[in-house]
């Protein structure tokens, strides 16, 4: 009977300590299972705090990833606004149907931004680290990426960005403008 036990809580031990290294990874190895998850839909739910907000806005949608460069995030709640992002311009669609469109060429630190999200969900580590400092941080399978923009005009825009998850998916998105205002989005269903 001791024996049994004995040998019941080593290999749980043994399990256990398989199942952390296993989950504990760098971010050479979180890059490469990003890379390999092509298509990426999911729901979204997001808080806009701005100083200039009496309470954060609340918004939820789908958001959803094309490759090679298109992201559609569709809002449903407070209002429906479509937008749809590529490599070249950004077009929104409000509650209305009526359509604008953005060129990311006279937005150069919105360019940024949408590229660098495109370089997490497609593991693309050079892309990110183009234009931003990384700090990784792995505990079992969850791991945060900490940015922190290299170029002086990206400073005027983000203090931050800290992109979150578990395994290979996206759970959350935060972005620290220079100004305090905070957006952040949760990936409710797994997908990114």
């Amino acid at each position: 009977m001791k024996n049994s036990r004995l040998f019941i809580f080593l290999t749980v031990i043994v399990y256990f300590l398989m199942y952390s290294s296993l989950w504990a990874m760098d971010m050479a190895e979180l890059m490469i299972g990003l890379s390999e998850n092509k298509y990426k839909k999911s729901k979204f739910s997001e808080s806009k705090n701005a100083f200039y907000l009496d309470k954060p806005i609340l918004a939820e949608g789908t958001i959803e990833f094309r490759p090679p460069d298109t992201l559609i995030k569709k809002t449903i709640k407070p209002v429906q606004v479509i937008q749809e992002i590529t490599a070249d311009s950004i077009r929104t669609i409000d509650e209305n149907g009526e359509e604008a469109i953005l060129e990311l060429s006279s937005q150069p630190a919105v360019a940024v931004l949408f590229q660098t999200i495109k370089g997490v969900l497609t593991g693309n580590k050079e892309v990110i680290e183009n234009n931003f400092s990384t700090t990784y941080k792995s505990e079992n399978s969850s791991w945060t990426l900490l940015l922190k923009p290299k170029e002086e005009y990206l400073t005027s825009w983000f203090k931050k960005i800290v992109i979150a998850g578990m395994g290979y998916k996206v759970s959350s998105i935060k972005i620290i403008e220079a100004n305090n205002d905070t957006t952040i989005m949760k990936i409710n269903e797994p997908g990114y």
